[in-house]
């Protein structure tokens, strides 16, 4: 059977034409984009549903605005913070405690700041020094670790000593595609996570004692549309504590559901 060479250079063309067009239409649809739009004064009002044991559940919204930009070493650091509070959120309130940055090519989104691990009123406020958290990650598969940190600290209360554990997680959990949020729907949402571990022991009478078994105390999803922001997030904290109240030290349990929904926001361009 005989080919035709410029017959053979032709289809060659056409079929490196075509797998270089598909090549293109995958790269478009996965293409890296900013997903939280940082520019100056742009603010999202969330409605935020709250809820705590033995308390009435609690509606109402929060306003969140990019405050203020400091530069650090050539790099741009944003601060947030909520006005027109109704109702807190959980995440809004651990995003407005330390600051946002951005990678250079938009892939990715850190934050840093103190995590403030309230665990119980009778219990002093534990603060957790956070450097360069990955909220996000586009160049990171489903399910990754994207950051790790482990503390222990030690705490004296009611003349207990306290040792304090700590683990703190975050997980690139994806593009999920569309997502509908308060009626409006959503392409190419990610979404993460972030997983506070806690465990609480206490050496007394010669013998150590489980205080709080290790478990995840804080745990947030959170929903990235592009080019907008944060347009959801679903956080709760728990705690089960065993019975210490022969040691004067008695503890309730801790279950907080916080809820939160994007219902409006104002942008600048990029």
């Amino acid at each position: 059977m005989k080919i035709n060479l410029s017959n053979l250079a032709l289809l060659i063309l056409i079929a490196t034409t075509m797998a270089c067009s598909d090549d293109d239409s995958v790269a478009h649809e996965y293409q890296v984009r900013s997903y939280f739009n940082l520019a100056a004064d742009n603010s999202w009002t969330y409605n935020n549903t709250y809820s705590s044991e033995n308390k009435p559940p609690q509606d109402g919204s929060e306003t969140l605005i990019v405050d203020e930009l400091t530069t650090e070493n050539g790099k741009d650091f944003y601060q947030l913070k909520s006005t027109n509070i109704e109702v807190p959120g959980l995440t809004t309130s651990f995003l407005t405690s330390g600051k946002l940055a951005e990678s250079e090519d938009q892939s990715s989104l850190f934050y840093t700041g103190d995590f403030n691990l309230s665990i119980l009123e009778q219990l002093p406020e534990i603060n957790i020094d956070v450097q360069e958290l990955k909220l996000y990650d586009q160049n990171l598969s489903t399910g990754t670790n994207m950051f790790l940190k482990d503390e222990v600290i030690n705490q004296t209360i009611s003349d207990i000593p306290l040792t304090i554990s700590v683990e703190v997680y975050s997980n690139y959990l994806g593009n999920l595609g569309s997502k509908s949020v308060n009626g409006e729907t959503y392409t190419n949402v990610i979404a993460s996570e972030i997983i506070v571990k806690a465990k609480v022991t206490s050496s007394l009478a010669f013998t150590t004692i489980t205080v709080l078994e290790q478990q995840d105390f804080f745990k947030a999803t959170l929903y990235f549309a592009p080019q907008i922001g944060l347009i959801k997030s679903d956080a709760m904290i728990e705690a089960t504590f065993e019975d210490l109240s022969s040691f004067g030290l008695p503890l309730e349990d801790i279950l907080i559901i916080s809820n939160q929904e994007l219902i409006d926001f104002s942008l600048q361009a990029e």
